[in-house]
């Protein structure tokens, strides 16, 4: 498995757990239950998506028989929008009528139009999909009353296999983790592990660091510091505090 979680301890575990009993879901007919994160964009969807869909495919929880394993969409409230968001949806199976697969969805803009018709639209095309595509809504991280009277239509409509999970504050140390691993992905090796997470624990604390937005964006401001002259390129503890950090305070 390639994508690496950082936090959302509860999230995880409840993914583990349901690829532990594989067995149930692989012989009997109880349905994998679908999930609504309070993420806001930017701040690690993609992220949770991609380790849902990894999770439940090396687990056989999912077929996966379609063009492609997981789908990123974001409504953008209308009528017109939606439908097209579920027509893409179904063309993207294959083998079957159907698409099968991990649906990741921003549903965000839909708290402004929770007694508009499109409501019902959603929810009955969300019911029907539901059958053979597993659905990761994502919704913001402070939940309005609409978003809340949408989060229980959601409920009843997916009769309650729905798992929500409350949006997650990171540690400073979970934050100098998704640096670690952003600057690992951008194909920059760190020299002296413990001592860069240390120092990045400084530059996080200065400069007030507080989610995963933030802390991919700091990770792309320090690997402006790395040592690109030999084959592979490297970033050290000592790079940042030269790079980032000034006498008395930091560097913009």
């Amino acid at each position: 498995m390639n994508t690496v979680l950082i936090g959302m301890g509860g999230l995880r575990e409840a993914i583990e757990n349901i690829c532990a009993n594989k067995g149930m879901y692989a012989h009997s007919s109880v349905k994998v239950p679908d999930f609504i994160v309070k993420l806001n964009p930017g701040n690690g969807q993609s992220t949770v998506l991609h380790f849902v869909t990894e999770c439940f495919k090396e687990n056989k929880i999912r077929n996966f028989r379609s063009l492609d394993d997981c789908l990123e969409m974001k409504l953008d409230g209308t009528l017109g929008q939606l439908r097209m968001v579920m027509a893409s949806i179904r063309d993207h199976a294959v083998y079957t009528n159907y698409y099968e697969g991990v649906v990741g969805m921003d549903i965000s803009a839909l708290e402004d139009r929770i007694n508009e018709s499109q409501i019902g639209v959603f929810l009955d095309e969300v019911k029907e999909l539901s059958k053979n595509t597993t659905f990761v809504f994502f919704v913001p991280e402070k939940v309005s009353k609409n978003m809340q009277m949408l989060i229980d239509k959601l409920n009843d409509a997916l009769d309650e296999h729905v798992v929500t999970f409350e949006a997650h504050e990171y540690s400073e140390d979970e934050l100098a983790m998704i640096v670690e691993n952003a600057v690992y992905e951008f194909g920059i090796a760190l020299e002296d592990a413990d001592e860069f997470h240390s120092v990045m624990l400084d530059v996080i604390a200065q400069r007030q660091i507080k989610n995963a937005k933030e802390a991919a964006g700091l990770a792309e401001k320090a690997i402006r510091f790395a040592d690109y002259s030999g084959f592979d390129p490297v970033l050290s503890a000592e790079m940042v505090k030269n790079g980032m950090m000034k006498k008395g305070g930091m560097e913009k």
